[in-house]
């Protein structure tokens, strides 16, 4: 009997402390989130507004947001009988136990690299931009899913993302190109990027009259200003495209499929951001979403002292980043 008890519980996987800590994490501030622990986020009124409109016969396509969304906030009210917060928790929680997830299976220190997202993307995505926040998660889940060799897996992972929020698209569009390149050295990969920034720049113009017509949100963003671009050597791409730098010469993550690819991606957010300076809205948004692959490479250090320079760097922008949060009114607005 000893015996069996005794193989009984080597088969038992226990989560390690680490793992619990992330577990721990996820559930207090996806509360926090769901329940305004640090005051309510600027989009908060406008999700409680819609969820509150939702009724049993209601049209999804009446509303502003994407579809996926709708769907899910229509499901759980109607259905399930969940109060908002209740709903927003459970979505919060969602993305970050995708991110967390990758986060633990990618990087070298997972809970500094959680702590980090935590001060550096929770007061923009999940704290205020839920429905980005989960898209970004879907999306990055499909990155991983591919690079595991799961296809099916990913491609419906990738259309929830994009079901969720439409910016997603530029995830999956920005995965697609990567793949097409992945195995070129860095030099090469800029260099392209950066020409196909240039010309898109150029091409964007014609098309902003459709892109108004397209969608009220789309319209709304871009009223906000379209004719206010930002420099190109913004403060935060400054800091990005050093940190790319410190990664290129310290860690050289090309040298793996991975890390390459993940790596590869913030190629396509700088081009992201140089190709949409006519129109700063999108151009802050879709850049930002590419910020989490920067975990999934930089924080994948040695025992060297100069692989942990990134790092470093990413703490130094966390902070400026929830400084940014709380002047800005993100979070812990009373």
């Amino acid at each position: 009997m000893s015996t069996a008890i005794a193989e009984i519980q080597q088969k038992i996987v226990r989560p390690s402390p680490g793992a619990v800590a992330l577990g721990v994490m996820t559930c207090v501030f996806a509360v926090a989130a769901g329940y305004g622990w640090l005051g309510e986020s600027r989009d908060y009124s406008n999700y409680l507004s819609v969820y509150n409109a939702l009724t049993p016969t209601s049209h999804l396509s009446s509303f502003r947001f994407e579809r996926g969304y709708m769907f899910a906030s229509w499901f759980c009210k109607i259905y399930i009988g969940m109060s908002f917060t209740q709903y927003y928790t459970i979505l919060v929680a969602i993305s970050l136990a995708l991110k967390f997830r990758l986060i633990w299976k990618h990087t070298s220190a997972p809970i500094v690299a959680a702590i980090i997202y935590l001060l550096l993307l929770y007061p923009f995505y999940e704290y205020t931009q839920m429905r980005a926040a989960i898209a970004y998660a879907f999306a990055y889940a499909a990155i991983d899913k591919y690079l595991d060799g799961r296809r099916e897996t990913a491609l419906l992972l990738a259309i929830v993302a994009v079901l969720f929020h439409n910016s997603a698209i530029a995830l999956v569009a920005g995965a697609i190109m990567v793949l097409l390149v992945s195995k070129r050295p860095p030099i090469f990969v800029a260099g392209l990027f950066a020409a196909m920034a240039i010309i898109s720049s150029f091409m964007i113009s014609p098309l902003i009259p459709n892109l108004q017509l397209a969608s009220p949100l789309i319209a709304a963003y871009m009223d906000k200003g379209l004719y206010h671009a930002p420099p190109l050597l913004y403060g935060r791409n400054v800091i990005l495209l050093f940190i790319l730098v410190c990664s290129t010469i310290f860690l050289r993550p090309w040298q793996t499929q991975r890390d390459g690819f993940f790596y590869y991606l913030n190629f396509w957010a700088l081009m992201s951001f140089l190709a949409l300076l006519r129109i700063p809205v999108f151009a802050f948004r879709i850049s930002e979403a590419f910020i989490f692959s920067f975990f999934l490479f930089t924080f994948r250090f040695d025992n060297s002292h100069q692989s942990r320079i990134p790092v470093v760097l990413m703490i130094l922008f966390s902070g400026k980043m929830i400084y940014t949060a709380i002047s800005d009114g993100w979070i812990m607005v009373p």
